[in-house]
């Protein structure tokens, strides 16, 4: 039997279509309201974050591949002004779940502004769309401020990077700069010249608070995976953007190679354990400027792998570590594995990018 065979494929009607990642529901009265026994959170691609979260659930009693359903959230953004598109990563800490943007814009570039984002809410919220109310949701768009502090601190401490050609830089980074110059933008000033576009596709908290932030791109010169380790998320809802930076470059060593290089699809951390789908660099039929320049990134297939996370480094010791790692399930035929869960009484839950249905893929 192949790795793919034993699983069981539940097909998701929803409006869009392409969900990524998943997060497991810890709040059981919420559960219970809804009458599930389990559920996952996900985000929706290419809408406005208020319009861009649903929940995954398992109806009460039925069998462990049957009962499945999906329902949007309806959610009310705080007062401040400016728009969103394209959640791409969730994770929680301290009773909020964390929403991200990508930063990646359109698949020719530039980067786009409302990609730049971070949203949260209470996950005791959930009794609200129990009741048909909506989720009060907080949204920060301080435009560009992890792309400045990530690439920062892949310049002064991280590995080599894959070599980005010239006309990628232009189309993603150098257009976007050029645009907010024209236009005086105050956030201009946070992109420069020789940035590397960034793809975040997944997100965890460690315990203590700092964020475990996946990247699909870029890649090491080895065609490895990347995490960047991020202190001072939750004081960016408190008006300390400040306080945001990289405590470290972790490296999947090994994963990925020169000729099929591999990014993180989606991270989760569970009992402290790093779980994370890697796989290609971007999608393979939707005309990806990033593929045409570098087709050795359309190559790898999806696999699971976890890792055993060390502690992270002090905050004076900043720099790139390497990570170790096993595999967990390998996907050959797929390369859009979006997004991982843990199933109650073990197994996982995977989530894959479609264009006409969401697909949960269990391996109970």
């Amino acid at each position: 039997m192949s790795p793919q065979e034993d699983l069981v494929n539940v097909e998701l009607e929803a409006t869009p279509a392409e969900a990524s990642d998943l997060l497991e529901v810890e709040d059981a009265r919420g559960l219970e309201r809804l009458g599930w026994d389990a559920g996952f959170w996900t985000v929706l691609d290419d809408v406005p974050v208020e319009r861009g979260i649903a929940l995954v659930g398992h109806e009460r009693g039925a069998a462990p591949t049957e009962g499945w359903e999906l329902r949007h959230v309806r959610a009310k953004p705080d007062g401040k002004k400016g728009s969103t598109d394209d959640a791409e990563a969730c994770a929680r800490h301290d009773g909020f779940v964390y929403v991200f943007g990508s930063h990646f814009g359109s698949k020719e570039g530039p980067l786009e502004r409302e990609r730049s984002f971070v949203a949260r809410f209470e996950e005791s919220e959930l009794e609200r769309p129990a009741r048909g109310k909506k989720v009060r949701l907080e949204v920060v768009r301080e435009s560009f401020l992890l792309h400045r502090i990530l690439n920062d601190a892949l310049t002064e401490f991280g590995p080599e990077l894959l070599e980005l050609d010239e006309e990628v830089e232009r189309r993603f980074v150098g257009d976007v700069r050029k645009r907010a110059d024209k236009k005086d933008k105050p956030w201009a000033k946070r992109i420069h010249r020789g940035d590397r576009p960034l793809n975040i596709e997944g997100a965890a908290f460690r315990p203590g608070g700092s964020l475990l932030l996946g990247l699909r791109f870029p890649v090491t010169s080895a065609g490895e995976p990347l995490i960047a380790e991020i202190d001072g998320i939750a004081d960016l809802f408190h008006g300390r953007p400040h306080r945001l930076r990289v405590r470290a470059v972790w490296v999947l060593e090994g994963v990925g190679s020169r000729d099929a290089p591999e990014g993180v699809r989606a991270l989760r951390l569970l009992d402290s354990e790093l779980h994370a789908v890697t796989g290609c660099l971007d999608c393979v039929d939707k005309d990806s400027l990033l593929l045409a320049n570098h087709p050795e990134g359309a190559q790898a297939h999806c696999d699971h792998r976890s890792v055993k996370l060390p502690r992270a480094p002090a905050r004076d010791r900043a720099g790139t570590r390497w990570l170790a790692s096993r595999v967990i399930r390998s996907f050959p035929r797929l390369r859009n594995v979006e997004g991982l869960g843990a199933l109650p009484g073990g197994g996982f839950a995977y989530v894959t990018d479609e264009e006409e249905c969401i697909e949960l893929r269990l391996a109970p």
